[in-house]
């Protein structure tokens, strides 16, 4: 007997014999092709049913893979940010998942995991809800009318869950109209009409359509119901409806004249039990509950700022000339009608926060100078002075997770939020347009004259720069919509992930 030789491996494929020629790939396939031939020969009935099953099997993956991709993904974009008003992360720069074409002078909402713009529909504009995950069109509105492009607003309340938005058509100029009256009536406000839309945001099926005589031009969230500020003639009236039934709970005019001209720069805010109103000749502030007026500065004198914020609380702010400059002083007016003591200088707001850290800000001088006065920090329920700024600012950018990032001078400068002691600073940058924070990084939107929009990540807790990266050509505004991000410009939204 010769003896076979074997290769180190020891492997069956392998092994070669004195004269035999080890099949091909092509070979063994065609090979164990012609075998099931064979079996399927002997064997029909069993072989159909096996390849029916085969080919339910290859059709269900088909579709159950992109199906789970799109569902994973649905989970991530609509689960919450780590807070209420923050973004879901900013760990690596954001990617383009989507554009779409919209009209610009209607802000979008989101509503659950349905993005609402306002867009067109063969040729006429109309609302339209996009799918949040990948920009598709889940349902579109024709609008009745062609309206004013200012006179589309929407707004969504929760509980249940509805997208309302007001669609104003001014009134057209008749045949018959005499010069003076077109001139007395510029913008058509006799005889405009509102219709108030309440739609289903998973299908866009309007609920409920409530008209209005005159123009809505401010629409705000309250609870279950909106408030809006209307309108008509020389009246201009603040009125709150159930979005539920439709039912006007009251209605409070708050400027009456003979002029027929549209108070641009109207401002509403509604929160807690107030409503605040601003640019109808004076600062009006209604008692949510039955639209009552209320007393601004019961006893205190005049006020030069009125503010409402978040949880409700009035905020009076008074400038007063002193013999060494002006004297600043902010007033908390809560819900039950108590005032807390004085706070030394205006109050601002930072532009984004968790609420952690239980702290009021004010800066300490006119809101025109930037380079002096120090911002200053207050305990929110004992109205006492916690800590001062160590360095020259005049802006709160972030209150989150006990880092406080203030602005002034030229630099950001992260402090603690407990003792004020400064963490880290760095150079600001030209163009800041905005921040957004997911509660471990800052983000930073620059628009650069000439070079476009700019973001910017940093750590809240070093203040080092994590990355920085470019919008999209033609984005030239970054918003957040829930926990995400959106670019903006030239008639294009873009969704950042």
């Amino acid at each position: 007997m010769r003896p076979v030789p074997v290769d180190e491996t020891d492997e069956p494929d392998e092994v070669e014999t004195a004269g035999v020629r080890p099949r091909s790939g092509p070979e063994r396939l065609g090979a164990g092709v012609s075998r099931v031939r064979g079996w399927a020969a002997t064997r029909p009935r069993r072989a159909a049913e096996l390849a029916l099953v085969a080919l339910v099997l290859v059709a269900a993956t088909v579709v159950a893979v992109p199906a789970g991709v799109t569902a994973w993904e649905r989970h991530q974009v609509t689960r919450p940010a780590a807070f209420a008003g923050g973004v879901q992360t900013l760990a690596a720069p954001p990617a383009v998942r989507w554009m779409v074409s919209y009209d610009e002078t209607v802000a979008p909402v989101l509503a659950g995991d349905v993005v609402v713009v306002a867009g067109w529909s063969t040729g006429r504009r109309a609302l339209v809800g996009l799918d949040v995950v990948t920009g598709a069109r889940r349902w579109t509105v024709p609008l009745d009318a062609r309206p004013d492009e200012d006179a589309v607003l929407c707004t969504v309340v929760e509980e249940p869950r509805a997208v309302v938005c007001a669609v104003g058509a001014p009134r057209e100029p008749a045949p018959g109209d005499l010069p003076a009256e077109t001139e007395q009536d510029p913008a058509g406000l006799v005889g405009a009409r509102t219709t108030v839309l309440v739609l289903d945001p998973a299908t866009g099926a309007v609920r409920r359509a409530v008209g209005l005589d005159g123009m809505v031009l401010v629409l705000e969230p309250l609870g279950a119901d909106v408030v809006l500020g209307r309108v008509e003639g020389g009246v201009v009236a603040v009125e709150r409806l159930a979005v539920a039934s439709g039912r006007r709970r009251w209605v409070s005019v708050v400027r009456s004249s003979a002029s027929m001209s549209v108070p641009h720069g109207m401002r509403l805010e509604a929160h807690g039990e107030r409503v605040l109103i601003v640019g109808v000749g004076a600062v009006r502030v209604l008692d949510a509950r039955t639209g009552d007026p209320q007393t601004v500065d019961p006893g205190q004198g005049g006020a030069d700022v009125v503010r409402l914020r978040p949880d409700g609380t009035l905020v009076r702010i008074r400038y007063e000339l002193q013999a060494d400059g002006i004297e600043v002083t902010s007033t908390l007016v809560r819900a039950d009608g108590s005032a807390s003591p004085g706070l030394r200088g205006v109050l601002v707001e930072p532009s984004v926060a968790d609420g952690s850290s239980g702290l009021l800000f004010t800066a300490s001088t006119l809101a025109a100078d930037p380079y002096g006065g120090r911002v200053r920090a207050y305990d929110q329920q004992t109205g006492q002075e916690v800590w001062r700024a160590p360095v020259h600012s005049s802006a709160v950018d972030a209150d989150v997770g006990g880092v406080v990032v203030l602005r002034g001078s030229g630099t950001f400068v992260g402090v603690d939020a407990g003792t004020g002691e400064r963490l880290w600073w760095r150079p600001v940058g030209l163009g800041v347009v905005s921040v957004q924070s997911d509660g471990q990084r800052m983000l930073v939107v620059r628009r650069l004259p000439g070079e476009g929009t700019v973001v910017e990540a940093i750590g809240l807790r070093s203040g080092d720069l994590v990355w920085e990266a470019s919008t999209p050509r033609r984005v030239d505004t970054v918003l957040r919509l829930g926990g995400l991000l959106y670019g903006s410009g030239d008639g294009l939204l873009v969704a950042l992930r």
